[in-house]
């Protein structure tokens, strides 16, 4: 199913005088299924064969739950409600490839991320979170990759270090290394969801 929207652009040269451009824009809509599990959970708009936006229904309800926009016909930035309560508290920014680079969650729901977590190549590399909201990182994590981006281990192991601001002063004050079992955290391009990691 493919509908053709028209809109048509007005530009005004001064107070006194304006001119209606003749130009229309031509937006196609198609519903698509981007993730290939066979529901048809995104309609996405084009313009000139370029995808520039589209709209997801992750859970099928009906309803819109999930925003992708798109810069040049790539993604370049999505809104998601990672709940399905109506509120969109999940901001996913990609690289120009698709592959997301930051996934930011709002858990206490105040407008701001308080969780952060940052991929390179799709994988998992940095966490970032603000323990009192005051929109400060205050607990980072950083897990070791090698030059290729994929987790670096060595005897299975994955290097992870982590850094506390324990006063909330902004400065990272106390710093902890260990090694953790190599596990492959790679974000989903559609909906941003990543392997849970808890941030302590």
């Amino acid at each position: 199913m493919e509908i053709v929207l028209r809109a048509v652009s007005v530009a005004a040269l001064s107070s006194f005088i304006c001119l209606a451009d003749a130009t229309a824009l031509e937006l196609r809509a198609r519903r698509m299924d981007l993730d290939g599990d066979g529901h048809k959970e995104a309609v996405v708009q084009f313009h000139n064969d370029k995808a520039v936006k589209a709209e997801l229904d992750r859970n099928a309800d009906g309803r819109t739950d999930g925003y992708l926009f798109y810069r040049n016909g790539h993604r370049e930035i999505g809104q998601i409600d990672s709940d399905y309560d109506g509120i969109f508290d999940t901001v996913i920014d990609y690289y120009f490839t698709g592959v997301p680079a930051a996934i930011k969650y709002d858990r206490n729901r105040d407008g701001y991320p308080d969780l952060t977590r940052y991929f390179k190549n799709g994988f998992l590399y940095k966490v970032e979170r603000d323990r009192n909201y005051d929109r400060i990182p205050d607990v980072r994590v950083l897990y070791e990759l090698g030059p290729d981006y994929r987790p670096k281990a060595i005897d299975g192991l994955q290097k992870v270090q982590r850094h506390y601001d324990e006063d909330f002063d902004g400065v990272f004050d106390r710093y902890l290394e260990t090694r953790r079992r190599i596990s492959v955290q790679k974000a989903d391009i559609v909906a941003g969801a990543t392997v849970s990691t808890e941030v302590r």
